[in-house]
C-alpha cells in the first residue's frame, strides 16, 4: 500500500513540471528526465530550444497553461512592483513539487520497511521510477526558486533583508541547491542494475 502511495505522489511531479514550464513543445527537444540545461542568466549561453520565447532563458519560458501559471520573469516583476497576480507563481510550483517529492519519498521509505515483498523485481522497478521522479521534482523546484532569486536580483540589484524578495530567497535557504537535489536521481539510475530490476538483457526476474 505504501509503495502505491509513493507512486501516486511521484506521478504528480512530471505533469506539474510540464504544465508550469515547457521550453519546447517537441518531446524530442524537451525531455525533463534527461534535462538539457536552459540558461537562467540571460545571454550566458545559447538556448537549446528553438521554439521558446525571446529572449531565450529559463525565466521567459512559457507555461503550457499560461492562464494558470506565471513565468519567472513575470513573477519577478510582480514581486518588485508589489503587483497582485491571480496566477500561480514559480515559487508556488516549487513548493508543490517539493511537497509531492517529500510525500513520495516518505511513503517509499515506509514501503522499504515492509519486508521481503518490497524486494521483488516489480517493486524494485517501481522504486526506481519513484526515485527518479522525486529527483526530477526536487531539481525543478530548486531551479524555479533559484531563477526567481537571480532574476529579482538582476532587476533590482537589491536583495537587502526585508525586501520583497524574501519569498524567493527564503525558499532557496530552506531547500538548498539544485545540484544537491538532483544528485539522488542520478545515483539511482546509475546503481539500478538490469539483473536486480528484472529488466533488459540478462534479467533474472
Amino acid at each position: 500500500m505504501q509503495l502505491e502511495t509513493a507512486v501516486a505522489q511521484a506521478s504528480r511531479l512530471l505533469p506539474l513540471v510540464t504544465s508550469a514550464h515547457l521550453p519546447s513543445a517537441s518531446n524530442h527537444s524537451f525531455w525533463p528526465e534527461i534535462n538539457t540545461n536552459m540558461p537562467i542568466v540571460m545571454g550566458s549561453e545559447p538556448s537549446p530550444y528553438s521554439d521558446t520565447p525571446e529572449p531565450k532563458c529559463f525565466g521567459t519560458v512559457s507555461p503550457l497553461d499560461p492562464q494558470t501559471f506565471s513565468t519567472v520573469e513575470e513573477h519577478a516583476g510582480d514581486l518588485l512592483t508589489g503587483s497582485a497576480n491571480p496566477k500561480y507563481s514559480p515559487i508556488d510550483v516549487a513548493q508543490w513539487l517539493e511537497d509531492a517529492a517529500a510525500a513520495a519519498s516518505d511513503a517509499l521509505d515506509a514501503a522499504r520497511r515492509g519486508g521481503a515483498a518490497h524486494r521483488a523485481p516489480a517493486s524494485l522497478r517501481m522504486e526506481a521510477d519513484v526515485l527518479i521522479q522525486v529527483g526530477l521534482g526536487r531539481f525543478f523546484a530548486a531551479r524555479c526558486a533559484r531563477a526567481c532569486c537571480i532574476r529579482c536580483f538582476s532587476k533590482s540589484r537589491n536583495d537587502a533583508p526585508g525586501s520583497k524578495l524574501s519569498t524567493s530567497t527564503g525558499w532557496r535557504a530552506r531547500h538548498g541547491s539544485r545540484r544537491r537535489r538532483r544528485g539522488p536521481c542520478i545515483a539511482t539510475t546509475s546503481r539500478m542494475e538490469a539483473r536486480r530490476c528484472g529488466a533488459g538483457t540478462g534479467a533474472t526476474g
